[in-house]
Formats: structure tokens, C-alpha cells, sequence
């Protein structure tokens, strides 16, 4: 009976607990779930920078008053009040007034309005006219022209009558003014005053902590109108990859920073601070504004999230991760590959748009590790897209045996820096990752580097082409003379002696260090090599950057004296450690057995003599290390590059990167950067076979040069923009990449000042006017013809001038490369120059005598004298050659104002300043002057010229 009363199997009083205890822990949790969405760091930052604010506002609201002052103020107040005082006593006339301003506007508008539709229904009839005219039907255009006949005279009857109606109307208006004139212009007046401080109230009212304010902010209620809400942008076109995915880039990192693109908040606290260069970035008006290209295009990171630690944020340096590590348990993003970039390293998003651009204006970070790419020879071993095709950075070693003693090249080999401190040649041997005991020998690694050097050395001297140079026999060379002519003719431009520092650098190369330092050049090679060297670089090495200053003879042995005087501090003679055979066959095997069973490998070694067993072992060891990418060597001509492809590094996932035992930040710029500093440390601690053991030289960085290589390397990415977006070189982008690339190869700053940089010989020569020119604007003053030609043969142009400037043996096409840039740098790569005819100047006969009159002879002398040599400072160019040489536009240009052609100029001004003339006639003067330099005769530039070659100079 009991059973068949029991309608369910549980028990209803413990259900009901349950569910009541259920429901408080779903409300505690719904309060909790609100209460932590109301307090996420985004919402309290916002709060943060709205308190920020109207603190801003109030102080700036209050100079503002201040500024006003307060008896103005006062005034302005007591004007508008008595004034409306004084309106009150004119009521019945204003009341009138208003009354008949409303009846004679109503009139007005029901005129307006009858002559409007009329004039509505004469469009139409005129429109049936016009299409019955075009299907010739007669009779309804004759009817309808009888209507349109009637319909102007009426129109023109409303619209005289609505003209008297808005005449009426205007009168009683100018009435109504006249009576609220006073109370109208003390009100301006007021506005005018307070303008400002009312703008500033409405933004304060809008962002003040109201009751409506917080209400509409609060938890649940925050999608009606909140203040305090994501603020995102949507750049146009711009996408990214996330799981295999594309999907639309929506940055929402204003969320946080909130006045990044306003001006004021320059000095704030962080995350509240203005973009630096608003002119140039995120501002509305500048070239990446914040609606075009966002945040994280350029700055990488998570461009949906919210939380510090969910946008991928990167420290700058290890103070600042453990400041964020206590601050917001930061640890980096895993698994997110677009990481942002470190502070240091924020250049390093220019690379997407700015695509083939050698140097992007404004990141000179960027710029630097470029340079230290280039110089550094990083494509020689790397495939890198966009550094295909430049020289390799070493010398060649085609003939090396006709230069270096085996016993030399054995000691550079080993240890470059040992033999000159601030080579560029990296330490490749005797590393880290080399040393110590390997299989019960304390000296095994010392012994295999030792043959793998004498390998080296072995297969270079055996490759190389033979025959000793000579020097001109019974005649010596004075060191004194030698001396004076390397300080003066231009060696250093691109030569140090000893421990000169450039303390303005600190990057691997300055101009001053294009060439090798020649304090133990003597030790080094005979003064044979140097003699024959120095007077044509081009037979030793066809495609060295060496240029040929046109020494005579005895400039050459003078100078060849003065070198082999240079032996540095450590004159011991260099010695050759001889190869252990047993190591040198270890090793062979061990390359040998790569490829062939271990019988077939020691029988082929076993018919090798030991010098082949060196040379073959030096083969091997080239291959390996790499050593044909900086080189030219015999035999590799065609060896594809060892290292890993590049062009998309920064790319590379965490995950795949081998940090092995060494403990580092997770990130792929915290590898990067040790591996620029200490590329063998990884091997550390690991079991490896000395065929896996890394081979990365040494080139000893300083870290801020590792950080703007590795700052070029995170712009290698395969994260690109869509080409709308890119910022593509154009044909003159291109001329100029080019010849940028011609210029620095050529060293050409080292005497030169271009776009600004260079000059680095001006270190050495305190004179200016025996400095070598600044060439800023080059393009625009002198003939393209004439600057080929100028390039391919050099003469003097400012004859006092020591410094030569040398002859590179450029080919038509390095020569064409490097006028080309010149003008595309000014502008004139798409105008074909027009060398006027002789007869279209005029006014040549009137320019001579202007030429007189201004004594333009005194400074710009047909030939140099001793006495006018005196005071070099005042001496300018010959201009016989100006016909030939300049730009009779650039010629105008530059007599109307010197200092706007070349900032510093001794050049005077004559005829114009601060935007106008000094005298009427003066533009005529200045193309008088212009005809008469074109018609020069150019004989003097020519025999000048067969002067200079035959003399050297």
C-alpha cells in the first residue's frame, strides 16, 4: 500500500535544498561574473583617463579664465545684463516688432512657396513643348507654347510679388535688430570671451561622474550609451592570418591608450600618452593616420585583445619584463606569431609598406641595421630577398699568393682580430662551442682546428695564380713625401692607421673604415704588392671597391715607402703551427665518410700525398664554414649560399627555435639577439658530433649592432599588407635604391656630403676649402652628359684642392647608375635635358659686363697663382667649364640664392633675400649673367683636363 502511494523515486525537501542552494551559488556567481566585468583593467584605465581629464579640463578651464581675467569677465557679464535690462523697457515695441516680423515672414513664405510651384509646373509644360517639337506634332506644340506664353507672365507676377513680400519681411527684421543691437553685441561679445571655457564645459559635463553617467556604465546596462566603452578601428583592407584563417584587422588598442593620437598628453603616464610624430603617425592629417593603418600593422601584436597580457605586449629590455611581471604577471603570448615589437624595435614594421626602399626616411634604426647587413656580408651565407646580386664584402683570393705569406693568412685565419682589432673578417675558429675535452683528448679541439686552418691555407695558396710583382728597378721611394700624400690625396676617406675610434658610431663599419686599418700593413704583404696595388687596384682584383688615385711612379713609391713603414705594435714574425697528420686524417675521414663506406674513403686517402690530404682537407673546411661568401675562391664559383633563407625569419614560430640549455625570454628577438652576440653558445651543454656543431662566426657585435640586425631581421616577414597599401618604388624609387647601393660600396661619403651624411674625411682636413664638395643638389646643377664623362675620367675642378678624386673604372652602366641617381634625388630622372642652343642666350655680351662689375674673376680664377693660392678660403671653381658642366636653370637658381642651393656656402648674395630682390633689374642681371657662363669657351676645361690626366692630378 505504501509502495503504491510513492509517485517519484527522490526526495522533494532534498530537491528543494539543492535548488535553493544551486540558485544562491548562480547569483553569487552572476555578481562575481559582474563585478569582474566592471573591474577589468581596460574599464579602470578608461576611468583613469576620464579623471585625468576633466583634472586636465579644469586646470586649463581655469588659465583660461584667468587669461580672460576676471574684471573683463565681470564687464562682459554686466554689459549682457544691462542690456537685457534695458530691452525689457522696449516690450510693446518688440512684441510689435516680433508680431510683424512673424506676419510679413509667413506672407513671404506663401508667395515663396506659390512662385515655386509655378514655376514646378512651367518645368513640366516646357518639357512636354521640347518633346512634342521632337515628334513634330504641331499642333501640341502650339498649344502648349500659348501655355507656357501664359505661364511666364504669371511667373513673373509671383516672383515680383514674393520679392516685395522678402523686401517687407527684411525691413522688419533690420527693425527687430535695431532694438536687440545693444543685448546682440554685449551676447557676442560674452561668446567670444568664453568660446573656449564652453567648449571645455560641454566636454567636462559629457565626461562628468553623473548618476546617468554611471548608471548607463554599470554592468548589464552598459549597451544603451555607455562613456566608458572598446573603442576599436576597422583600417580599410587590412587583414591578418590566424589559424589558417584571413579575417578582417581590428585594432582595438585604443581601448587603453585613449589620447594616442591627441596633442597635449605628450608627457602623460602610460597607457594615456600621444603617439610621438602625430604629423607623421596616427594623426588624422599625417600619412599613417590612425583610421588608415591602425596599431598593430606597424606595431605588431594581438590587434582584438583587451588585457595587457592578451595583446602580446614585448618589454624592452629584462628591467622593464620584471617590472611587468610584478605589475600584471606578464609572461610572453605563446602560440601567437605576430608577437609586438620591443620599443627598440618599433622600426621595424616600416619594412611591410615600405618594400624595396634601401633606407626608409625616419627610422634611422631600421637604416643602421641595414648597413650592418650589407657590411657586415650577412647575404653571403644567407638568402635574403631584396639583397640579391651585391659584391661580396672580402677581398678576392684569386691571387692571394701573390699578396700574403702562407704564415700571415694562417694567423688572420685563425684569430682576424688578433692581427687587426676592428676587422670586419669574423673569428670562425677556436669558439666556444670548439673547446674543452672531446673523447679523452684535453687538446683535441686545438689540434683540429689547427689543421682545419692549415687546410685552409693549404687549398687557397694551391688554387691560387702564381707570378711575383716588381717594383721599378734602382729607384726608391721617400716615406717622408709617401706620408704627406697619404694624408692629402684621399686614403683616409676610407683608411685608419692604428686605434683611431670614430666615438660619433658605434656601428661595424664608418666610412673612415671601408678599407682595412693599415697599422701592420707592412707586416702583412711586400712592398711590391703595395707598390702595384696602389697604382692599379683593377689588375689584382677586377671588382675590388679600391679606387685608382692616378699615382705617378714616384707618388707610388713614395707611398709604398711610407706603408712598409707601418708594422704596428707586435712586430714578431708571423709563424705557422704544423698540422698534426693523425688529426688531419681524422678529420678527412670524417667528411669523407659522409658521402662513401668507410674502405672506400680510406682507401681514396690513402693514395693522397700530405699536401693533397691538406689541400682536400681545406676544401672541405671552405664548404663547410662558408668562406666563398665574402670571397671569390677558385673552385666555388657557383656554391650555393650554407646558411638558412632569411626572408621570412621574422616569422619563425617560438617553438621552432632550438634554445637548447641556454636560458632565455621565449621570443624569437631574445634568440636573435644572443645569437647575434654569441652565435656558438647553443652548443653548450648539448652532445654533438663536430660535424653538427653550429659554424655561425663570431663577428663581435656591440649590442646596440645586434639589436638593428635583429631589429631588420623581424621585418623580414611573410606577414604582408595588400599592394594598395604598399608604398611601392616608383622608377625614380628604384634609381635611387640603386645608386644608394653604388654610393656605399664606392665609399663615395667618405669624402663626400650626400643627403646630408658623409664627409667623414672632413675628420682629417680642418680647411673647408680644401674639403671635397657637398653634393646636395647635385642632380639639378650639373649636365648628366657631363657628369658620365666626369665619372669615367676624372679632372680637377678646384685645382688647390689636394684630394683627389679617384677613378673607380666605373662601367657605363655604374657610371650611368650613379648620374641617374643624382637626379632622381633632385627630381630630374624624368627630364631629359635640353642643352639650349648657343643663340638662345642672348644677352651673353651683357652678362660679361655684369661679370666684371661683380668681380666674379676674384674668386672663381682661371688658373690659380701663387699668390692667389694664398688665401685658399676665398678660391671657387673654374667656371671655364660651366657651358659644359652645369644647368642653366640650376645657374639662375643658384645666383638668386646660394644658401637655399648648398646650406653654408661662401657664395654671397647679390641680387635677392628674404623673398624679394634688392633692385628691379635684378632678375635681368642674374640671366645676363646665366647667357654669358653658357657661352664660355670650354678649351680651358679641355686642356685642363688632358693636364690633369697626363700629370695624374
Amino acid at each position: 500500500m505504501a509502495r503504491s502511494q510513492t509517485l517519484h523515486e527522490y526526495n522533494i525537501p532534498r530537491l528543494n535544498g539543492w535548488f535553493a542552494a544551486l540558485s544562491v551559488l548562480m547569483v553569487v556567481c552572476v555578481i562575481g561574473m559582474v563585478v569582474d566585468d566592471y573591474n577589468r583593467d581596460w574599464k579602470r584605465y578608461q576611468r583613469d583617463y576620464y579623471r585625468l581629464e576633466r583634472e586636465r579640463l579644469q586646470k586649463a578651464e581655469a588659465q583660461e579664465l584667468e587669461k580672460i581675467g576676471p574684471q573683463q569677465l565681470d564687464a562682459a557679464r554686466q554689459a549682457v545684463t544691462q542690456a537685457q535690462a534695458e530691452l525689457q523697457g522696449h516690450q510693446d515695441r518688440l512684441a510689435a516688432a516680433q508680431a510683424r516680423l512673424h506676419q510679413t515672414s509667413g506672407d513671404w513664405y506663401v508667395r515663396d512657396q506659390s512662385s515655386r510651384f509655378l514655376k514646378a509646373a512651367y518645368d513640366v509644360v516646357k518639357y512636354e513643348f521640347g518633346a512634342a517639337q521632337e515628334r513634330h506634332d504641331a499642333d501640341a506644340a502650339m498649344k502648349l507654347r500659348s501655355k507656357i506664353e501664359g505661364m511666364e507672365d504669371e511667373l513673373s507676377r509671383r516672383r515680383l510679388a514674393s520679392e516685395a513680400a522678402a523686401a517687407r519681411r527684411d525691413s522688419v527684421s533690420a527693425q527687430l535688430a535695431d532694438i536687440t543691437r545693444q543685448h546682440d553685441d554685449a551676447a557676442a561679445k560674452l561668446d567670444e570671451l568664453t568660446k573656449s571655457v564652453r567648449t571645455m564645459e560641454k566636454r567636462l559635463l559629457k565626461i562628468a561622474p553623473t548618476f546617468s553617467n554611471r548608471l548607463l556604465n554599470f554592468a548589464m546596462l552598459d549597451f544603451i550609451a555607455p562613456s566608458i566603452r572598446i573603442q576599436q578601428v576597422l583600417p580599410p583592407n587590412l587583414t591578418y592570418t590566424v589559424n589558417f584563417g584571413v579575417t578582417a584587422r581590428i585594432d582595438r588598442c585604443q581601448t587603453c591608450h585613449l589620447a594616442i593620437d591627441k596633442a597635449g598628453w605628450e608627457d602623460a603616464p602610460q597607457p594615456f600618452r600621444t603617439h610621438p610624430k602625430l604629423d607623421l603617425f596616427v594623426g588624422s592629417n599625417s600619412k599613417h593616420s590612425l583610421a588608415d593603418f591602425g596599431c598593430t600593422e606597424c606595431h605588431g601584436g594581438r590587434p582584438n585583445g583587451l588585457d595587457f597580457n592578451r595583446t602580446a605586449h614585448t618589454p624592452n629590455d629584462e628591467e622593464e619584463a620584471a617590472r611587468w611581471r610584478k605589475q600584471y604577471g606578464w609572461k610572453p603570448m605563446h602560440y601567437w606569431e605576430w608577437p609586438m615589437f620591443a620599443a627598440h624595435n618599433y622600426e621595424s614594421g616600416c619594412l611591410k609598406c615600405h618594400q624595396g626602399t634601401r633606407h626608409i626616411g625616419g627610422a634611422p634604426q631600421y637604416d643602421r641595421g641595414r648597413d650592418l647587413v650589407e657590411r657586415s656580408g650577412c647575404y653571403g651565407c644567407h638568402k635574403i630577398a631584396g639583397y640579391e646580386g651585391l659584391p661580396k664584402i672580402g677581398p678576392s683570393l684569386l691571387q692571394v699568393a701573390r699578396k700574403l705569406t702562407p704564415a700571415f693568412a694562417y694567423r688572420w685565419i685563425n684569430d682576424p682580430k688578433l692581427v687587426r682589432a676592428h676587422s670586419k673578417m669574423p673569428r670562425v675558429f677556436n669558439l666556444e662551442n670548439v673547446v674543452g675535452e672531446y673523447r679523452g683528448d684535453a687538446d683535441y679541439w686545438s689540434k683540429r682546428s689547427a689543421a682545419e686552418v692549415n687546410g685552409i691555407v693549404a687549398y687557397l695558396f694551391d688554387k691560387s695564380a702564381r707570378g711575383a710583382y716588381a717594383m721599378p728597378a734602382g729607384q726608391r721611394g721617400n716615406a717622408a713625401r709617401g706620408k704627406e700624400l697619404f694624408e692629402s690625396i684621399g686614403c683616409r676617406a676610407c683608411h685608419m692607421i692604428g686605434p683611431e675610434q670614430d666615438a660619433k658610431q658605434d656601428w661595424a663599419v664608418t666610412p673612415r673604415e671601408r678599407g682595412p686599418n693599415l697599422e701592420a700593413v707592412a707586416t702583412k704583404t711586400s712592398p711590391e704588392w703595395i707598390f702595384n696595388w696602389i697604382r692599379d687596384p683593377r689588375q689584382y682584383d677586377s671588382k675590388t671597391a679600391m679606387p685608382n688615385l692616378r699615382l705617378t711612379e714616384q707618388e707610388a713609391l713614395d707611398v709604398t715607402a711610407y706603408l712598409t713603414t707601418l708594422r704596428g705594435s707586435d712586430d714578431t714574425p708571423y709563424r705557422r703551427s704544423a698540422p698534426d697528420s693523425a688529426m688531419v686524417e681524422a678529420v678527412i675521414m670524417d667528411y669523407l665518410t659522409n658521402t662513401q663506406p668507410v674502405a672506400v674513403a680510406r682507401e681514396q686517402l690513402t693514395k693522397l700525398a700530405a699536401h693533397q690530404r691538406a689541400v682536400l682537407l681545406g676544401e672541405k673546411i671552405i664548404a663547410r664554414q662558408g668562406c666563398f661568401g665574402c670571397h671569390e675562391i677558385a673552385g666555388f664559383e657557383k656554391t650555393l649560399p650554407i646558411g638558412t633563407e632569411l626572408t621570412e625569419e621574422g616569422s619563425k614560430p617560438v617553438a621552432r627555435l632550438a634554445f637548447n640549455n641556454v636560458r632565455l625570454e621565449p621570443s624569437l628577438e631574445a634568440w636573435l639577439t644572443h645569437k647575434m652576440l654569441h652565435p656558438r653558445n647553443f652548443d653548450e651543454g648539448m652532445h654533438m658530433l663536430p660535424g653538427e656543431k653550429a659554424r655561425m662566426p663570431e663577428f663581435g657585435f656591440s649590442e646596440p649592432q645586434a639589436q638593428a640586425i635583429v631589429g631588420n631581421i623581424l621585418a623580414w616577414s611573410k606577414n604582408t599588407v595588400p599592394l594598395d597599401r604598399t608604398k611601392r618604388v616608383d622608377s625614380r624609387g628604384e634609381l635611387i635604391a640603386k645608386g644608394e647601393r653604388l654610393i656605399a660600396f664606392r665609399n663615395c661619403r667618405g669624402c663626400h656630403v650626400i643627403e646630408g651624411e658623409g664627409g667623414a674625411i672632413y675628420d682629417v682636413i680642418p680647411e673647408p676649402a680644401m674639403r671635397p664638395p657637398n653634393l646636395a643638389n647635385e642632380g639639378a646643377k650639373v649636365q648628366p652628359d657631363w657628369l658620365v664623362e666626369f665619372l669615367h675620367g676624372p679632372f680637377p675642378i678646384r685645382p688647390w684642392v689636394q684630394v683627389r678624386m679617384p677613378t673607380f673604372g666605373f662601367t657605363p652602366e655604374e657610371a650611368g647608375t650613379a648620374a641617374n641617381y643624382f637626379m632622381a634625388l633632385a627630381k630630374k630622372n624624368d627630364d631629359p635635358y635640353p642643352l639650349p642652343a648657343l643663340q638662345s642666350f642672348p644677352h651673353a655680351k651683357d652678362g660679361a659686363q655684369f661679370f666684371a662689375i661683380y668681380k666674379c674673376q676674384q674668386c672663381h680664377p682661371a688658373k690659380v697663382t701663387a699668390a692667389s693660392a694664398a688665401d685658399r678660403s676665398q678660391l671657387a671653381p673654374n667656371l671655364a667649364m660651366a657651358s659644359k658642366r652645369l644647368r642653366p636653370d640650376w645657374v639662375v637658381a643658384w645666383l638668386t640664392d646660394p644658401q637655399t642651393q648648398m646650406p653654408g656656402t661662401n657664395m654671397p648674395t647679390f641680387f635677392y633675400a628674404d623673398g624679394e630682390y634688392f633692385f628691379p633689374e635684378a632678375p635681368q642681371h642674374i640671366e645676363a649673367l646665366r647667357d654669358y657662363l653658357m657661352t664660355f669657351s670650354s678649351q680651358v676645361a679641355s686642356s685642363s683636363s688632358q693636364r690633369g690626366s697626363a700629370k695624374g692630378k
